[in-house]
């Protein structure tokens, strides 16, 4: 409980402190480095702006998300256990972006990164944020009642930000809850997801969410659907494997999790759901291997 004490006060310490995002030199233009985002001394974000769009309603949530329409059962406590294990390895509250991946489609590592993101944010003096970084199969921010439609301002996200079609205040989006906020995956137009993640401009994005946010919760994409997910987890603190149980083979998890490791991608450990038939039970791993 001391090291949660210590996570918890050394994090009230930097919210205190005034944030400040430096400005960066812009890339060489040429090939993909003109991909780049315009930065200004300090960037306001929704929470900054009076004409910020307002808040997705709760009612528009999914009702999966078990931390805010099932706070005091037991699938919620299991996530609320995961956040207390993040911090207490936090103890310096640094600012930190993690990556959450699964073997293959269909584990449930969206609805794992949106309620760890609540979870999280039920500690009132965080900032977190979750990035919908699956542009090939986006679906974090239709979780939250986000539902990009074609032409509409409300779908630009991610990937409009790379391209330098919008300015990353103008994308992420502002959730019921105070602290929680919400970046969706956005069009990638005539672009590859692989061509943009590997641009300079990738880089710098992540550089200034991480400077603006304590959290920030990744969802990738699976590792055997998309090598982009190597490309994420290098731009991340580190990654969660999100294992289903009796889903995938324990071979192919195993193979999963040496691949990230070999891309140089730090594997934190792994979260496994649906442990059984009536509740989705979430358990934290320690040994990833």
């Amino acid at each position: 409980m001391g090291r949660i004490a210590e996570a918890l006060k050394r994090a009230e310490s930097e919210r205190r402190e005034t944030s400040r995002i430096g400005a960066s030199a812009p890339a060489p233009r040429g090939g993909l480095d003109h991909l780049r985002v315009n930065r200004t001394p300090t960037i306001p974000l929704p929470a900054d702006r009076s004409d910020a769009a307002p808040p997705v309603p709760i009612t528009s949530w999914d009702p999966r998300l078990v931390i805010q329409f099932d706070r005091s059962g037991a699938v919620a406590e299991q996530y609320r256990a995961i956040r207390t294990w993040l911090m207490a390895h936090n103890s310096t509250g640094e600012h930190r972006i993690l990556g959450l991946t699964s073997s293959t489609p269909g584990e449930g590592k969206t609805l794992t990164v949106a309620n760890l993101g609540l979870a999280l944010a039920e500690v009132r003096h965080l900032s977190v944020l979750l990035v919908d970084g699956d542009l090939r199969r986006p679906a974090l921010g239709r979780t939250f009642g986000i539902q990009p439609e074609p032409k509409a301002v409300d779908a630009a996200g991610l990937a409009d930000v790379l391209i330098g079609r919008r300015q990353l205040a103008d994308v992420i989006r502002r959730s019921a809850i105070e602290n929680l906020q919400i970046l969706p995956a956005g069009a990638c137009g005539t672009l590859t997801p692989a061509e943009l993640l590997n641009a300079r401009s990738a880089r710098r994005v992540f550089d200034e969410i991480r400077d603006r946010f304590q959290y920030i919760l990744v969802d990738t994409p699976a590792v055997q659907s998309a090598s982009d997910v190597a490309v994420l987890g290098a731009m991340c603190t580190g990654m969660l494997m999100v294992v289903r149980m009796n889903q995938p083979s324990s071979g192919i998890v195993r193979q999963s999790v040496r691949w990230l490791q070999a891309n140089n991608v730090h594997v934190l450990g792994c979260v496994a759901v649906g442990a059984n038939n009536r509740a989705s039970r979430v358990l934290y791993q320690n040994d990833a291997s």
